[in-house]
């Protein structure tokens, strides 16, 4: 663009105008271009992370679940033998009653 003391035309300004356009419009192809570039490094990076994150959290519940199921098993185990224990006094209770009706004299 020449600077002159000429009027200014319908046909310089149009020129001018598109030229303009020309230039933003390859501004604006190159800032999306960079725009996308750095979008996807950082989903990438992101990416990334949520995965270590997300293995970290699931190795954290599988050590859990290990810690709950071995916990059910030992309360299983421990419930039968509470049981097998009642039975056994039970069976005690009704024994000594009977051998102390034989040996002990009745009360006065």
């Amino acid at each position: 663009m020449s600077k002159t003391n000429e009027p200014v035309t319908k046909t310089f300004v149009k020129k001018t105008v598109e030229e303009a356009k020309i230039k933003l419009t390859g501004k604006i192809e190159e800032t999306r271009t960079e725009l996308t570039g750095k979008i996807e490094n950082l989903h990438e990076s992101l990416q990334k992370e949520i995965n270590v994150k997300h293995n970290e959290v699931m190795n954290k519940l599988d050590s859990i679940a290990g810690s709950i199921n071995k916990f059910d098993e030992e309360q299983t185990a421990l419930t039968y033998r509470v049981s097998e224990h009642t039975d056994q006094l039970e069976s005690h209770k009704k024994r000594i009653k009977k051998i102390e009706k034989t040996i002990l004299p009745p009360p006065v």
